[in-house]
């Protein structure tokens, strides 16, 4: 694929919508009261912020995920519809769709409380009848800590199920019921249907059980059976080419937000990598269209004229 064909992909996982707190200086104690600056309702969830950031950079997406039979759902549905997001594979099932608030602090650093609501509906047969109603380049799972009726075994059918005719790409976010041995085995052995996998730097730490992001990366290189970039902020990224760590740094900017910077640079990754960018070069792009996307309080997604 070259630079004139819009990279396809088909995003599924977790949808909702974040409430954020800009502002909050400390985090309250039970039974008390802070304050924050500012507050603004997204469209949510990593699904929801991979899809609307491949919208704006003028992919060809499309999403499957689970929001609830109220407004906010609708709302949900029409605001990725209006970027271009084929949201077809959206479905609307009684209950309330999924909230994350999320305090931030001055310097970007956030915080986070879910009710998941419907997101816990997510199944494996939703999954695969979305896969084979549509085509894609790259598929990424995402967000699939937080769709817990997903077991292992039925990411691992959906995997199977996409690389037919795609790359599988896995970001599955941060685990909020913890790392047991359990669930560090069953993640690594996924790792053998993924072509992509894209955790930041406490996740892959976590995931291994290494004491260094370096010895996490080689562990999960050699569990993966394509290509692994662990996402650091500000340090910025780093994969392994040719055996040795190669790191990306990213432009230092002033954050004025850092929630879905990451989702933000999975989607530049794969439209870069979809454009036939080597994976460095691809990282470098991606890590542009994330700072982009951290200094902005408004506009925050980035476009491809953003990015030249």
């Amino acid at each position: 694929m070259n630079g004139s064909q819009r990279t396809r992909v088909r995003v599924l996982g977790n949808l909702n919508h974040d409430l954020l707190l800009t502002g909050v200086d400390e985090l309250p104690q039970w039974g008390r009261e802070t304050l924050g600056e500012s507050r603004s309702l997204l469209v949510a969830g990593q699904a929801g912020y991979i899809a609307s950031a491949l919208g704006h950079l003028g992919a060809t997406v499309a999403v499957c995920g689970v929001v609830g039979d109220d407004a906010d759902g609708a709302q949900l549905r029409d605001e990725l519809g209006r970027v271009g997001v084929d949201v077809s594979g959206v479905h609307a099932v009684p209950g309330r769709t999924g909230l994350t608030i999320a305090l931030i602090r001055a310097d970007g650093e956030r915080a986070f409380v879910s009710d998941l609501g419907v997101s816990a509906l997510a199944t494996r047969e939703m999954f695969l009848d979305f896969l084979t109603m549509t085509r894609a380049d790259f598929t990424i799972v995402a967000g699939t800590s937080n769709t817990p009726g997903l077991t292992a075994a039925d990411l691992a059918a959906v995997f199977s199920e996409a690389a037919a005719d795609s790359r599988v790409v896995f970001d599955p976010g941060w685990d909020p019921n913890g790392y047991s041995a359990k669930t560090r085995a069953e993640s690594l052995e996924l790792l053998a249907l993924v072509d992509l996998y894209l955790p930041n730097e406490d996740e892959a730490v976590a995931v291994t059980g290494a004491d260094r992001v370096e010895d996490a990366l080689r562990m999960l290189d050699a569990a993966t059976r394509g290509h692994v970039v662990v996402k650091r902020g500000a340090a910025g990224s780093a994969t392994l080419i040719d055996d040795a760590v190669h790191t990306v740094p990213t432009r230092r900017v002033r954050a004025a937000n850092a929630v879905g910077a990451g989702d933000t640079y999975d989607a530049a990754l794969l439209v870069a990598l979809g454009e036939g960018r080597p994976l460095a070069g691809a990282m470098e792009f991606a890590s542009a269209a994330a700072a982009h996307f951290v200094e902005r309080a408004e506009d925050r997604y980035p476009r491809r004229s953003d990015l030249v």
